[in-house]
């Protein structure tokens, strides 16, 4: 039985037309957040992340320089934009882009993102994934009770933000003025939030707090 093939030709494809909608903040939001997840995944990314750790120090803490230095720690060591976030960013050459007429392709956008980081255009610093957390926290909160000195950041921002000062919206500028203005007069107080507590509870009535016996133990104990 002889195979049958049959021929079928094609003309020139239609060039595709990539467009991003956005006719509402949502809509910008989302475009943002997606360009954020772009940088996030991308090799040059975890390049970047992988040369810090290496050979830029940002291989512990920078509160609490014990966490991340041991090899076989289970603490992970987490990179924190500031005082511009990664969405501050984005969005900031998302406006560009809008201003400016071009076209908003989103892996074009990212690029250039990615491009101001290798440019160390961006604010970057070490840190434990719990005051990661905490800081993000304190930031919507908007009472800074967890905050990221400026002088510690590594990355020359305010080169960032002569290139793309007519981009830079409101918002952003106001949100980075009032993290500048916290740690314009820094106290060993302002850091209380990040010191351990330890609270011994002086019960009525008792002494002396008695430990109490594992009852599984003392099970194992008997069958032995």
């Amino acid at each position: 039985m002889s195979n049958k093939i049959k021929k079928t030709k094609l003309h020139k494809l239609p060039d595709f037309d990539y467009k991003v909608r956005l006719t509402t903040m949502k809509d910008r939001d989302k475009c943002v957040k997606r360009i954020e997840r772009i940088v996030r995944s991308s090799l040059e990314y975890r390049d970047l992340i992988f040369f810090l750790k290496n050979y830029v120090d940002f291989n512990h803490c920078t509160f609490y320089k014990s966490i991340g230095l041991d090899a076989n720690s289970k603490s992970s060591i987490e990179i924190h934009h500031a005082p511009f976030t990664l969405y501050d960013i984005a969005d900031t050459v998302l406006q560009k882009y809008l201003d400016k007429g071009i076209p908003v392709n989103e892996l074009y956008i990212a690029e250039e993102v990615m491009e101001l980081h290798y440019k160390n255009m961006v604010g970057l610093i070490p840190l434990s994934k719990t005051i990661h957390q905490a800081i993000h926290s304190s930031e919507k909160r908007g009472d800074y009770k967890f905050f990221t000195p400026i002088n510690l950041v590594y990355g020359d921002y305010n080169k960032f933000i002569e290139e793309y000062a007519e981009y830079i919206d409101d918002p952003i500028y106001e949100r980075v003025n009032a993290r500048i203005e916290v740690c314009k007069n820094l106290t060993p107080e302002s850091f209380d939030a990040l010191t351990t507590l330890f609270e011994y509870l002086n019960v009525d009535g008792q002494d002396d707090l008695e430990m109490i016996e594992d009852e599984s133990e003392k099970e194992e104990i008997n069958v032995a």
